[in-house]
């Protein structure tokens, strides 16, 4: 009995003090203190041995522990007790982990917002072609890259001596010397009619065009430039005579040199997006403002199975969705790196830093003032855009439905709005079917309905599949339609990655009649992922209806291409001509040159 007792305070004492806890228990104190309650209760150590008393007829009535232990029933309840005692404790740790694990309602709506264009999804053109090194080695490597074009046929029987005509381009450039080239070419009648080279490096610029000159014309920009053009015997006095002050020109010049050499964009959009999300409280005051309570479940079929999606339905107030609009505005019409940008864009676009195109009434027009006009067009446009918003819209309601994997299956949405006194009603939907990457298979409309009940619709329907190693094939119709008038955008596109062939096609229909279609197919012929490509165009068929009513269409055929850098970037030939030391008298000689080539190369073209 007196064991008994003790062991009742003890137990008492605990409760007591667990009661008394104000600290939640975690899942693993939980599960600990039911294991513990569950074997104390099965040794019939807990409840003044009373337990074990009526769990054993020969029990020491006493002694709970003897009676849990010998009587005849005791074994099986024991094992009972056990078996709650463990269910109970898989309960608490399973209701516990569930409880601390469970999302709010904002953060999974939210986050299946995220699952959309979140990173790391597949995306067929980086598997099969490597863009984005091919990418990098475009903007920061030393790579040449070109394409060619040329007339096949055309239905205008009028122009057929076109056929034939065409255009080719090649860019080279060579990172660790400086130097870049661009060679444009035409031809015509089968062959090249005339072609021009572009060059720079670090210190000049050199142009020349074989068929019209035999100079090369040379600019040295790099050395006392400004002294150059001051000290010019001609070019000065023609650059003056166009109201073009010298000094500008030459800072102008240093300017833009330093712009192309600088690794930043001038207009960093990223960065300013970045800044945005950072600096701004707009998304998390809208977040805040938004509320979500949990839906009647829907079904999506995704990636072809029935899935049981889970609803949440959203509001986004009125004045919360103004307070967004009013707190973006004034983060970017205050943003003082952007301002900065504008105005070194405005410096080169305008001429130089300090000198100016002149305005009406003939005094400089200086970039910050520029800058601080825009701003305050901006300002005037945005503010504007708020109150139409005041005076419009209404809170946006949507039902958002997300699978098991927390990823979007679909969502639609609402409101209403007033537009030129007549109410508004804007509704719709979208579905992601699953495939290769979330936006690989979407489904999705917009209708507006104006009070008499018409509606005008816009909807898209994207379809696509990716086998690796095989196949890539997509669509994308986009169309828009009200009672009477259905106008349609669709593209179609198919790659085989065994042989390289492709064929995409693009038509513009109306009331599902074709209006004009553009048809290219070929092969990639060459193929290295991530550092070179070659692709050829059989053919690039343009065809409308559109300028007599009949059929009409021009043909072509190319090819393009892009790896890295081959040979050592030369110099263009020719007789130098220095555009600013040369006089007047070599400037007419060089006329005369241009002008007599000019008029045989039209005889060529006319004959």
């Amino acid at each position: 009995m007196k064991e008994g007792n003790n062991t009742n305070n003890t137990n008492n004492a605990n409760n007591t003090n667990m009661s008394s806890n104000s600290t939640p228990l975690n899942p693993a104190e939980a599960a600990a203190q039911a294991l513990t309650a569950a074997s104390d209760t099965a040794d019939g150590t807990s409840a003044g041995g009373s337990a074990g008393a009526g769990g054993g007829i020969g029990g020491n009535a006493a002694g709970g522990s003897d009676g849990g232990r010998t009587g005849g029933n005791g074994s099986g309840r024991k094992k009972w007790l056990i078996s709650a005692g463990a269910a109970a404790a898989v309960a608490v740790v399973g209701g516990g982990v569930m409880l601390s694990h469970q999302a709010d309602p904002k953060d999974t709506v939210i986050d299946a917002f995220k699952s959309i264009t979140a990173e790391g999804q597949l995306n067929p053109s980086e598997e099969i072609f490597g863009t984005k090194e091919l990418e990098k080695l475009l903007q920061k490597g030393s790579a040449q890259t070109g394409m060619e074009l040329s007339m096949t046929g055309i239905s205008d029987e009028s122009l057929n001596q076109m056929s034939g005509a065409g255009i080719g381009l090649d860019v080279k450039r060579d990172v660790d010397s400086g130097r870049q080239l661009l060679n444009l070419s035409l031809q015509y009648g089968g062959g090249e009619l005339a072609d021009a080279q572009l060059y720079m490096d670090d210190t000049q610029i050199m142009a020349a065009i074989p068929v019209l000159s035999s100079r090369m014309f040379t600019l040295d920009y790099a050395n006392d430039l400004e002294g150059q053009l001051i000290n010019s015997p001609y070019a000065a006095q023609k650059l003056e005579e166009q109201g073009i002050d010298i000094e500008g020109l030459a800072n102008y010049l240093g300017q833009y040199k330093e712009a192309l050499s600088d690794e930043e964009p001038m207009l960093d959009l990223k960065a300013l997006w970045n800044r945005y999300k950072e600096g701004s409280k707009a998304i998390d005051d809208l977040k805040a403002a938004m509320t979500v309570t949990e839906n009647d479940k829907k079904e999506f079929t995704i990636d072809g199975q029935s899935e049981n999606c889970r609803g949440y339905h959203v509001t986004l107030p009125k004045d919360a969705l103004i307070s967004f609009a009013k707190t973006t505005r004034e983060f970017f019409l205050n943003d003082e790196t952007l301002k900065q940008d504008v105005v070194r864009y405005l410096e080169l676009a305008g001429g130089a830093s300090g000198i100016y195109a002149a305005d009406g009434d003939g005094e400089s027009v200086d970039p910050e003032e520029q800058q601080k006009e825009l701003w305050a067009q901006a300002e005037a446009v945005l503010d504007n855009l708020v109150e139409e918003m005041e005076n419009t819209i209404g809170d946006v309601t949507m039902d958002v439905y997300v699978r098991k994997d927390g990823k979007m299956a679909g969502f639609s949405y609402e409101t209403d709005a007033t537009v030129e006194e007549e109410n508004v009603r804007f509704y719709g939907d979208i579905s992601f079917g699953g495939g290769y990457n979330m936006l690989s298979n979407v489904n999705g409309a917009l209708n507006i309905e104006d009070s008499d009940g018409q509606i005008i619709t816009v909807s898209l329907d994207k379809t696509g599949a990716y086998e690796a190693g095989k196949s890539w094939s997509g669509q994308v119709i986009a169309t828009l339609e009200d009672d009477e008038e259905k106008y349609q955008f669709i593209l179609d596109g198919d790659y085989q990655i065994a042989d390289g062939s492709y064929e995409v096609k693009l038509d513009l229909q109306s009331n599902g009649a074709s209006q004009a279609s553009l048809t290219a197919n070929g092969a990639v012929s060459d193929l290295s992922k991530g550092e070179s490509v070659h692709i050829d165009m059989d053919s690039l068929r343009l065809e409308t209806t559109l300028l007599n009513g009949s059929s009409s269409y021009v043909e072509f055929a190319g090819s393009y291409y892009v790896n890295p850098l081959e040979d050592e970037i030369a110099q263009p030939d020719g007789v130098p001509f220095d555009v600013l030391a040369s006089s007047e008298e070599d400037y007419n000689q060089v006329t005369t040159e241009i002008t007599g080539n000019l008029f045989a190369i039209l005889l060529k073209v006319m004959s």
